[in-house]
This record gives structure tokens, sequence and C-alpha cells, in this order.
């Protein structure tokens, strides 16, 4: 049985395609596809492995190890009902939007935390699976989803940090690829894929799987509309941050024009990038495209490929 990581990221369409899966899982096992979500990660086997939050703290290796045991656990009871393939998707293995707001920066732990997680999966682990998004999209996404969650924003110096960050995407894929060598990384841009959950699980499996046409679902935490956003500050009683944010059914951008252009080029460079090879860190997967088996973007052999997908 291959194991594939589905590592998000956060705001990029990972709580649908989990519904997704979630909602076909008979039609998927009847294909030998398992997946495992957050409704399993969360609650036992990924607690105290990637490495913060509680493992951070004392008692983590213990968490770990019993995480590891659980782990261990669901593999040989997914092999016995006869999965060839077991999607675990979970967006909190490369950080948390937490994480990253304290940083200014885009999951600057995730090499080592995909690492830990690849590692705890054993080798039977060949591929990690990572959908980007633009910058300004990304970060207005996360920052509206906290608002409505926290009923705070950060303060303008912080926006400002934020837009600044020379850390891309490029830099995120790079790590993920140094710490774990031989694991076939997939990338595919959000904007092109949204709404298309066969193509993502086929890049997933590295081979096409159909889904019915009903497979399609709504967006599940879908980024709120500006007004939304507004009307939970001013409920929290934080009525000159819900100012900072201009009235409208729109989302909410906090960026201004120039700071969005540089993020855009930014993107724009790392989406060449990934086209061009990606020095042989990713494989990039463009909408419309039969999902590559086994071979990195550069055209290169993975070392684990052998039987993927």
């Amino acid at each position: 049985m291959n194991i594939v990581l589905h590592v998000g990221a956060h705001r990029t369409g990972t709580s649908t395609l989990q519904r997704v899966l979630q909602n076909n899982a008979v039609r998927l096992r009847q294909r030998g596809v398992a997946s495992w979500g957050p409704a399993r990660t969360r609650t036992g086997c990924l607690v105290g492995v990637p490495g913060s939050g509680r493992a951070a703290r004392a008692g983590g290796a213990i968490l770990a190890a019993e995480g590891r045991a659980e782990i261990d656990e669901g593999l040989a009871w997914e092999r016995d009902a006869g999965a060839t393939l077991l999607v675990v998707s979970e967006e909190n293995i490369l950080g948390t939007m937490d994480g990253c707001l304290l940083r200014g920066w885009l999951y600057p732990d995730a090499g080592a935390r995909v690492a830990r997680t690849v590692a705890a999966f054993g080798a039977s682990c060949c591929r990690v699976g990572l959908a980007i998004r633009s910058p300004d999209d990304w970060w207005a996404s996360v920052l509206s989803y906290q608002a409505m969650r926290r009923a705070s924003l950060p303060g303008q110096p912080t926006i400002d940090r934020i837009a600044a960050a020379d850390r891309g995407w490029r830099h995120v894929i790079a790590d993920i690829a140094r710490a774990c060598p031989g694991v076939d990384l997939v990338v595919w841009d959000f904007a092109a894929l949204i709404g298309d959950p066969a193509a993502q699980l086929s890049a997933l499996a590295g081979r096409t799987l159909r889904l019915p046409p009903q497979a399609r679902t709504r967006h599940v935490n879908a980024t709120r509309g500006a007004d939304s956003v507004r009307a939970k500050l001013m409920a929290a009683g934080r009525p000159a941050d819900a100012a900072r944010v201009p009235p409208g059914p729109a989302r909410w951008m906090p960026f201004h024009d120039t700071q969005r252009q540089v993020m855009q080029q930014s993107y724009a460079a790392d989406l060449a990038w990934l086209r061009a090879g990606a020095d042989g860190c990713a494989r990039f997967v463009e909408a419309g495209t039969q999902p590559m088996q086994g071979r990195t973007a550069n055209g290169g052999k993975q070392g684990r490929l052998g039987a993927a997908g």
C-alpha cells in the first residue's frame, strides 16, 4: 500500500477536497483508495507527530510515540481491508495559520514538519501533495478567516511586514524537497484546479481517478465577505478594527495595490520556476493534463515511486 500526504495548504480548498473524499469514501474504496482526514488525524494519529503545539510542550515525545503506534495500527487495518493507496489529508502538517501570522512568513517550519510526518508513515509514504495560491489572495483569506474566528485584526505593521516578506512558495517547496529526498512532491495552483476535485485527487494518486458529477460540492470554509468580517468585529466590540475593513459583499483585501502587484509578481515567478522544472524539487500539475506517475518536473526518476498510485 502506498501512502500520499495531502498537506494543504490552508485556504486552498483543502476542506472541500476532504469533504469530497468523505462523501465518496465507499466508491473510492472499491478502487482501492482509502483516506484519512482531520476527523482522524486531529484526534489521535498525528497528535504530536509534526512537532508543534502540544508536541512542543512536556509530554510531546509521548504523544508522538502514541500517534505513531496508532498510525501503524491504522495502516495494518487498511492493508487488511484491501487498500492499495491511502490519502492522508491534513493541512496542519505544514504548520498553522497562527504560526504563519506570528512570523509573517509562509510556513517557516514546513520542511521539518513534513519530514517528521513522512518518517512516521514509513517507507510506503511516496508522495506529498501541495496546493498553492497567490500570496495576496492567500494572506487575505487567512486574515479574513482569523478575523471571523477570533474577532480581531493584526496591526497594520504586521500586514505591511507580511506584504514585504521575501519567502514565497518556492522556498516552502524547496524546504520540503530538501527535507524529504526521494519523495515525489506534486504541486498545483489553487486557482487552476478549484472546483475540480477529481483533478486534485488524480494529482495526489498519480493516476486518473474519476468522480461522479455530483461529487463536486460547495466550497467548504469559503472566505467570508467584508460585510461579514465587519459585522463580526463590531459584535465583538472592536469598532476600530471594523473601520479598517471597507464595507461591501466582496472579500476584504488588506493589501494596497502596490503591495498586491509585488506579491503577484513573486507568485508569477514561482509558477514560472515550477513550470521550468523547479530545479527537480517538485512536479507541477496543470489543469487539463494527465497525472504523471513517478517523475519529477524535470523528468528524473524518484527513488521510492516504483509502484506509486
